[in-house]
């Protein structure tokens, strides 16, 4: 039996102990490789996530790389998109992480002046082993837009007269005590419409329609107001049958801390994504 001046000592060694137990934990192997896909199982292949699913790797030679950085993909911090540059590689071979385990394949490979480049996207519980194996950061995403204030405004009336264009504008304020920058463009606009309760088809508009260009970083300063544009929105539906009409408008953008575009990874983290919605009627007659 423990006297009382021995388990004061115990209950005071936990911390110490644990901290040691924590140090001396095993790390997890992590390893980049250079590779072939496989369409099939082979005694010189690898079980490799990817797009969703399972797939197959022949691997050639490991990889050092020059550069890891850990970025949030979504305002939720679920999603987390791990980019890896390296020297350059061929061509022909895909990148191929091992974390513990499992490999993964990169999603997206790429290769410039300085070198390649692969990207790798896991959920948030996958890029926590990670970052801890590798000992680098999670940059998160923090919120941006709680200061902005939204409107939106189209003509209550319009004829079947196809010439005529029917603008759409989304009018934004920054009521908040920081700036933002936004990306201001008129083709991050989508509609959905319908005639008197039923639907009406709309067209498929490119990244050059309708909208203002060039794309611009907008800088919003505390008590500054911005508005962008959609010049038709005919272009989505034609809107030449009398009857009223539903509109649900949204606008996709992003916006930056500060309204600086990012230089460093942990400025890269200063992004939010922004949806602002609208639903309005017109007349047309």
């Amino acid at each position: 039996m423990l006297t009382r001046r021995q388990f004061s000592f115990v209950v005071a060694a936990l911390p110490l102990l644990r901290a040691r137990q924590l140090r001396a934990a095993p790390t997890v192997p992590v390893e980049l490789w250079g590779g072939e896909r496989r369409t099939r199982s082979a005694a010189d292949t690898v079980v490799v996530q990817e797009d969703g699913g399972t797939g197959y790797a022949h691997l050639r030679e490991k990889i050092a790389p020059t550069q890891t950085t850990m970025l949030s993909t979504t305002n939720t911090n679920t999603t987390f998109q791990v980019w890896v540059a390296m020297s350059r590689q061929p061509d022909d071979q895909w990148q191929y992480l091992k974390l513990g385990g499992t490999w993964w394949r990169a999603r997206d490979i790429g290769h410039d002046a300085s070198g390649s480049q692969a990207n790798f996207l896991f959920d948030r519980a996958t890029a926590g082993r990670l970052a801890a194996a590798l000992h680098i950061p999670m940059h998160e995403r923090h919120k941006l837009d709680g200061g902005l204030r939204y409107s939106w405004s189209l003509p209550a009336k319009a004829t079947t007269d196809t010439s005529i264009a029917i603008p759409v504008t989304l009018r934004i304020v920054n009521d908040g005590k920081t700036a933002v920058g936004f990306l201001r463009d008129g083709r991050f606009f989508k509609f959905a419409v319908s005639r008197d309760g039923k639907p009406v088809t709309t067209k498929v508009v490119d990244n050059l329609g309708a909208g203002t260009a060039p794309a611009e970083l907008r800088v919003l300063k505390p008590g500054d107001t911005a508005e962008v544009t959609c010049r038709d929105l005919r272009q989505w539906a034609a809107l030449d049958q009398p009857g009223n009409y539903e509109i649900h408008a949204t606008f996709t953008s992003s916006l930056r801390r500060d309204g600086v575009m990012p230089t460093t990874a942990a400025e890269q983290a200063n992004w939010w994504d922004i949806a602002p919605d609208w639903r309005g009627t017109i007349r047309v007659a």
